[in-house]
């Protein structure tokens, strides 16, 4: 204990002459001074924190020796006492704040901290991160691109970064040329990603000013796309690549607008995906990926693009999937009666699962056949067919409304109106198309907020006549006028996590052990 109080009051010392040598003029003594500072970073654990801190202090003071006391702390970085740890960490931002070429490598360690498993420690390496990237964005990003893009860093250190950069990067102005270097240099890990780095690295993409323009938008969609591996075969029995496409599913809606597409999707679908779709497993691990793939083509097929028209073959496919899922009714009436053979197959068939099946594929093929609207019209025996397996859908989805009022819920209402309405377009002549509807498992758009009145100014009436204002008609008083319009609101969707096969933390790059992992100068 008296060592290591010795120890601390000549480190006092020594700062203290420092101090007095700046205002004297005296500072070729300080080199010598600030070496023993260097020296005490070797010392005990009390000695190493205070050290830590008059190393940061003086940093700037001595820049032939900047190299050394940057070598010196790094060497704490990797000390086994983890007070020492917290408080190199906290110590390290104040290197870049007066020399910003040390932001680079800074970022690099504080990233390679991020594996700490102390929370404390967690907490400082994040904290010390934010503050190097919101005082010298361009140089700390560089340094955290590098320290991403190497094989050898490890999973948790890259999904805590790129976690961390998709939370904040917002908040930090970034020029053009900058949010370029990001897109080009984080592009590459996507193929290679995680799910939980996949996740972190389209949003962190979306959130940069220049993925806003459509142009910025289709190209983000166009790495999704990539990453979903639309180019190659679809292999239903694939847990992996089930979750892969699932995931890119949820982060490519948010991109899709009018002038935004999801052709390359929807062709996939129609073209891999449903002639095998009976394959893909209706139950796995607690989740549904059958049903999911059917809902993630639902929403797809309404984004398929003014110049996509579905061939022949696709729409056979898409419409042979309906038909098998839809009995067909007996020569009975069909109605209502519970008696009928008829209706106790509808009732059979009337759960939420298999409703919303049948309102996946309906509804899939009313949009894919808007693009060919001849299909159904010049096949007048497959469409007929079609309608009688329909009417008895309408019979199950009516069983399910009536089963579940008073008590269901809104969704489940819609279900049931949604068939309605998709049967309405097909039971024209020729078939229609105009039926614009939510599916049942999408919230609802927000309404228009109510139009506000403007008041009209006050007119005041003369005090001759004050009569002839009640006798005027209705119609010429001077009420005041309503007026006002509201606007839609669109509320911003965000990315949803999804569950599926991540590489693990023995990923591409193994655990970095103390005593040599950390590069320095």
């Amino acid at each position: 204990m008296a060592a290591s109080e010795s120890s601390l009051e000549k480190l006092y010392d020594v700062m203290k002459n420092i101090e007095m040598n700046k205002k004297t003029g005296k500072n070729m003594e300080n080199a010598a001074l600030f070496k023993v500072i260097l020296q005490a970073a070797k010392g005990d654990s009390t000695s190493k924190r205070l050290a830590s801190q008059f190393i940061a202090r003086l940093f700037k003071d001595f820049p032939d020796e900047q190299k050394t006391a940057y070598n010196a702390l790094i060497d704490l970085v990797e000390d086994e006492d983890t007070l020492v740890r917290r408080q190199v960490i906290s110590d390290l931002p104040k290197l870049c704040k007066d020399v910003p070429i040390f932001a680079p490598k800074v970022a690099d360690v504080l990233v390679q901290v991020l594996q700490a498993d102390d929370s404390q420690e967690l907490a400082l390496a994040k904290q010390s991160l934010l503050h190097v990237i919101g005082a010298h964005p361009a140089e700390a990003l560089t340094g955290i691109l590098d320290q991403l893009t190497q094989p050898e860093t490890p999973d948790l250190c890259r999904e805590r970064a790129l976690r961390l950069l998709a939370g904040r990067v917002q908040q930090v102005p970034l020029s053009a040329k900058l949010e370029e270097l990001l897109v080009e240099r984080l592009q590459p890990l996507i193929d290679s990603a995680s799910d939980a780095e996949f996740i972190s690295l389209v949003q962190l993409l979306a959130s940069l000013s220049c993925m806003q323009t459509l142009t910025g938008r289709q190209r983000l969609l166009d790495i999704v796309g990539k990453k979903a591996a639309l180019a190659g075969p679809f292999q239903p029995a694939d847990a992996a690549l089930l979750a892969r496409l699932r995931e890119c599913i949820k982060q490519a809606l948010p991109l899709l607008s009018k002038n935004i597409n999801a052709k390359p999707f929807v062709i996939y679908f129609l073209d891999k995906v449903l002639p095998v779709i009976d394959k893909v497993p209706a139950e796995l691990a607690g989740e549904t990926p059958r049903l999911d793939l059917l809902k993630s083509f639902a929403e797809l097929s309404s984004h398929s693009g003014g110049n996509f028209a579905a061939t022949d073959a696709q729409l056979t496919g898409l419409l042979r999937r309906l038909t098998e899922r839809l009995a067909l009714p007996s020569d009975a009436d069909v109605d209502t009666d519970a008696d009928t053979p008829a209706a106790a197959v509808a009732a059979a068939a009337a759960d939420a699962a298999s409703l919303t099946h049948s309102e996946c594929l309906l509804y899939a093929l009313h949009q894919t056949a808007r693009t060919r609207p001849d299909f159904l019209a010049d096949r007048a025996e497959l469409l007929a067919d079609l309608r009688k397996r329909l009417q008895l859908l309408h019979l199950a989805a009516q069983s399910y409304q009536r089963s579940h009022k008073p008590a269901a819920g809104e969704a489940k209402c819609r279900l049931a109106d949604n068939i309605g309405a998709l049967m309405k377009d097909l039971f024209r002549n020729p078939p229609t198309y105009k039926a614009e509807l939510t599916l049942s498992w999408k919230p609802l758009p927000p309404p228009p907020p109510s139009p506000q009145p403007i008041a009209a100014p006050a007119v005041k009436s003369p005090t001759a006549a004050p009569d002839q204002q009640r006798k005027r008609p209705a119609s010429q008083q001077d009420w005041g006028r309503g007026g006002g319009g509201g606007q839609f609101g669109y509320g911003k969707r965000g990315f949803g996590g999804g569950g599926g096969a991540g590489r693990g933390s023995g990923g591409r790059g193994g655990g970095r052990g103390r005593g040599g992992g950390y590069r320095r100068w």
